[in-house]
């Protein structure tokens, strides 16, 4: 399996495992607990700030993952679209220069006539 390939599957094995909440709903959620007594504000606020520092190093562990991806995809891409456009460049000289050929055909292409004003 080539390294783009394994580098994706990890990226969606990632995220299939992983949850989305907004911080503010945490909060909600915490906030309750602690009025209903089932945690102290101390408690309350160290798993808040748990909770946020292993989302951090979770979100950016995934995105280097993406990163890794994209820059391997952009060089994959650029490396296959150079002998393409090249090859394209090529034809479109030779088409140019057939062209070119035809009696009647200018050799070099005119600028355009100005148009006097009416």
């Amino acid at each position: 399996m080539d390294p783009l390939t394994k580098n994706l599957r990890a990226l969606q094995g990632a995220l299939e495992h992983s949850l989305t909440i907004q911080r503010t709903r945490v909060q909600e959620i915490v906030d309750d607990l602690v009025s209903r007594g089932t945690l102290s504000r101390a408690e309350a606020d160290g798993l808040l700030s748990q909770l946020m520092s292993s989302s951090k190093d979770y979100s950016q562990a995934l995105l280097q993952v993406l990163d890794s991806v994209s820059t391997e995809a952009r060089a994959r891409i650029g490396g296959g679209v150079a002998p393409v456009m090249a090859t394209a460049s090529k034809a479109a000289g030779r088409i140019v220069d057939t062209v070119r050929q035809v009696p009647g055909v200018p050799r070099k292409p005119q600028a355009p006539k100005a148009e006097p004003p009416h």
